[in-house]
């Protein structure tokens, strides 16, 4: 049968609505801070300071068993998301906090439970979560490592390297200004593009 492939000029914060997951055909969460994690940081961080659009790549989605799975740039998508808790939970306005954490996962609402799957369902009650990430990992200890720090709930000691990743970037922001992290956010969300081919 012929495939069709399409590709879409999209913001990071068009993406990030959306859930995804990671398969175990993919790598686990890998980067560490020397080694991607910081250095993307500072690019980003640069960019946004001189105002300038940033092209973040491609992020390659294929449609399996009726998910969205990411075949590539999930690291790159997953420091996006842990900038955005960061900055969410830095935010003394806790509506603004909200509408962050909207942009990257779903709150539990007992009145309107069905915009959340039934898998994002059973994970809320199998770890006590009120949100559920919208980038959900086969790997387990990767999945867990980002919904407890997207919940704030303690870090156990993990096989995941997302709370080393998460550190790194709350060092990162620390001293910054209040103003500074929502511009920042805004940057994130509207001038980090990305070409989505599916």
């Amino acid at each position: 049968f012929p495939v069709t492939i399409r590709q879409y000029k999209k913001t990071i914060g068009e993406v990030l609505q959306q859930t995804y997951y990671i398969s175990y055909e993919q790598r686990y969460f890998q980067w560490t801070r020397d080694e991607y994690v910081l250095p993307v940081l500072n690019e980003l961080y640069t960019k946004f300071t001189n105002d300038a659009q940033e092209w973040m790549g491609q992020i390659i989605i294929l449609q399996l068993d009726q998910q969205q799975q990411i075949w590539d740039a999930q690291h790159r998508t997953t420091v996006c998301i842990l900038i955005l808790i960061n900055i969410a939970y830095s935010m003394p306005n806790e509506n603004l906090r909200d509408k962050i954490l909207n942009h990257i996962s779903k709150l539990y609402d007992e009145d309107d439970i069905n915009h959340i799957d039934n898998q994002g369902q059973e994970l809320l009650e199998q770890y006590g979560w009120k949100r559920v990430p919208n980038l959900r990992s086969e790997y387990l200890f990767d999945l867990k490592a980002l919904g407890d720090l997207l919940n704030e709930k303690p870090i156990e000691k993990t096989e995941s390297k997302i709370p080393g990743a998460y550190q790194v970037i709350a060092e990162f922001l620390k001293g910054k200004s209040v103003d500074d992290e929502k511009d920042f956010y805004k940057y994130i969300l509207t001038k980090l593009f990305c070409d989505m081919i599916s």
